[in-house]
């Protein structure tokens, strides 16, 4: 899918977030807005379950400068099932606007393909933390914000 080196930076990047997020909450809301999730919080370990199988499917391929640049947050919004029903960025660090489509475009590519491929790890006691979540993607990987 991927160069190797590519996926296991993605996922170092994923399980280094994974490990210093134990016991943090993920946000939801868009900028400016946000809540608390109503549930019990995500453990480091689903988090980097969660961002290993999204990481693991972030691929920018031959790209310009200005993509590789480019650093975009996408909100996700789930259905109890998992899947991702809603996908927009809300935030965006690029030099063009091109860029910021290009990177988006790759990055909801790689949230489908996590759903479809195997699916997202998100434990289904969890929906109410988990049903909105933002991930952060640049040109080095993918985090959990």
């Amino acid at each position: 899918e991927g160069r190797a080196g590519d996926a296991a930076g993605a996922e170092a990047s994923a399980a280094a977030l994974g490990e210093a997020a134990a016991g943090a909450r993920a946000e939801t809301g868009g900028k400016g807005g946000r809540t608390a999730p109503a549930g019990p919080p995500l453990n480091a370990g689903e988090i980097g379950d969660i961002s290993s199988a999204i990481a693991n499917k972030w691929n920018l391929g031959a790209v310009s400068t200005d993509v590789m640049s480019t650093v975009i947050v996408v909100r996700v919004e789930f259905d109890p099932s998992g899947k991702p029903v809603d996908i927009r960025k809300i935030e965006e660090d690029a030099p063009s606007a091109d860029a910021a489509r290009v990177a988006f475009d790759a990055a909801r590519r790689a949230i489908q393909r996590a759903y479809m491929d195997s699916g997202i790890p998100l434990p289904p006691d969890k929906y109410e933390t988990w049903k909105v979540l933002e991930f952060v993607f640049d040109a080095n990987g993918m985090r959990l914000r």
